[in-house]
């Protein structure tokens, strides 16, 4: 049995999201709105000004992969769905804190840490798009 990193987090993902919202707005921050899944925050979308463009994007909170992972046996902590949400949403906002420090230090864009999971329709992400068309930018015609 393996311990996951943020395993054992109390934090709600409401609270994690308030982080991750405050840690956007030092970075363009314009819009921030929340997916709901049965009455829970289930993922958000945000946008950032990059470029002097406003950008939508779409950070994925896949907590059913934990989930999953958990109940097969192979985590310590995560005992139900809520505590695989938890988790989640903590490795997300770590992920958005070590992104937002490489920003800040110059080390990357903004546009180059957000690229894959910038929205190129309502419900598609720039990555899923690719992903569903071979990896390719621009549908092949047939």
């Amino acid at each position: 049995m393996e311990t996951l990193y943020m395993e054992t987090t109390k934090k709600e993902p409401e609270e994690t999201s308030s982080e991750i919202i405050r840690l956007l707005k030092k970075h363009g921050l314009t819009k921030f709105l929340y997916d709901y899944e049965d009455g829970d925050i289930a993922g958000c979308i945000f946008t950032l000004r990059i470029s002097n463009k406003d950008v939508p994007i779409k950070l994925p909170i896949r907590w059913q992969a934990l989930w999953e992972r958990a109940r097969s046996g192979k985590t310590r902590y995560i005992k139900d769905e809520q505590q695989a949400k938890r988790v989640a949403w903590r490795q997300v906002l770590r992920w958005v804190e070590s992104q937002l420090s490489l920003i800040e230090l110059e080390m990357v864009d903004t546009g180059e840490v957000f690229l894959p999971y910038m929205m190129v329709s309502k419900k598609k992400t720039l990555y899923q798009h690719m992903v569903e068309n071979d990896m390719r930018l621009i549908e092949s015609g047939g």
